[in-house]
């Protein structure tokens, strides 16, 4: 079980269940600091003998783990610790750190889908869990700041409002699947599960484990649109916004002005032209009972 030491009081609680429901040689608990010394430690797992591996934290050290283990024959375990905890609620993994040790443990693992994004700007290859964005989310991600803790729900709000406020549209041209699309565009997203971010349920029909991933664009139709739409945003009603279109995809080409940002999991930047295809079952992960007809376990 590999834990990240930013999970602050949370820590002792997480060791104190292991130690209490474990024992001593059925798991061992590692607490790793930094993501390069966590994927290095998820990776050597493999030649070591253990039959799974756990991760505990919040979605940016789940991503360690997940691109740590893509291919490989180990499942993984995730026990929700962190803010949102985007990828554990869309495979419906309990919030509850007990329940959540207790399935990561007994329960069985399912093949999961991945994304990946190649890109020209830098010349790059990145895994990710939840969604790729191009438009005002990519340009909030890009102006937010990394903080943990309660911190970063009003940061991640306050990113929110500044690049509504400083947005401009930009024309992007995309294929999806080969069918080529226009948009002047507030929104871009492509999605492997349902909600990324701050808990945004943007593409309700995104399962992550159908084999697909989902495209949603939403073309420009003024600030005073964008502004009126902010309770949805915050009260995670996206997915009810008025889209022009939401289609399931394989792979998706996307193309626009140099300057136009990317990002994948509001980790991995890059700028167009990117193309960004699904990796069908790429990782075994111990999920939970979902509430999304799509995802079938």
């Amino acid at each position: 079980m590999l834990v990240n030491p930013r999970i602050g009081r949370l820590l002792g609680g997480v060791k104190d269940l292991v130690r209490q429901n474990l024992p001593d040689q059925s798991c061992e608990l590692a607490v790793v600091e930094g993501p390069a010394a966590m994927a290095e430690r998820a990776r050597a797992a493999a030649g070591k003998g253990y039959a799974r591996v756990i991760v505990a934290g919040g979605d940016g050290t789940v991503g360690v783990v997940v691109r740590a283990l893509v291919d490989s024959p180990l499942p993984l375990g995730v026990v929700p610790v962190g803010t949102h905890n985007n990828f554990a609620v869309s495979l419906g993994i309990p919030l509850d750190v007990p329940a959540a040790c207790k399935l990561a443990v007994e329960g069985e693992p399912a093949p999961v889908d991945l994304g990946r994004v190649v890109s020209r700007q830098p010349p790059s290859t990145f895994i990710f869990k939840e969604i790729v964005g191009v438009g005002v989310d990519a340009m909030a991600f890009g102006g937010g700041v990394d903080v943990a803790g309660p911190a970063k729900i009003p940061v991640g709000a306050l990113a929110v409002m500044s690049a509504i406020v400083s947005f401009r549209p930009h024309p992007v041209r995309f294929a999806v699947d080969g069918a080529r699309k226009f948009i002047k565009c507030t929104q871009l997203v492509v999605a492997n599960t349902p909600r990324y971010g701050p808990a945004l349920n943007v593409v309700p029909e995104a399962a992550p484990n159908d084999g697909l991933l989902h495209a949603l664009a939403r073309t420009w139709r003024g600030r005073l649109d964008l502004l009126s739409e902010l309770p949805h945003i915050f009260s995670g009603r996206h997915g009810d916004l008025e889209h022009d279109f939401c289609v399931p995809a394989r792979r998706v080409l996307i193309k626009g002005n140099s300057r136009i940002l990317m990002h994948a999991d509001g980790e991995f930047f890059c700028r167009l032209p990117a193309t960004v295809e699904v990796l069908p079952g790429a990782i075994q992960v111990v999920v939970g009972p979902v509430k999304n007809p799509a995802i079938v376990v």
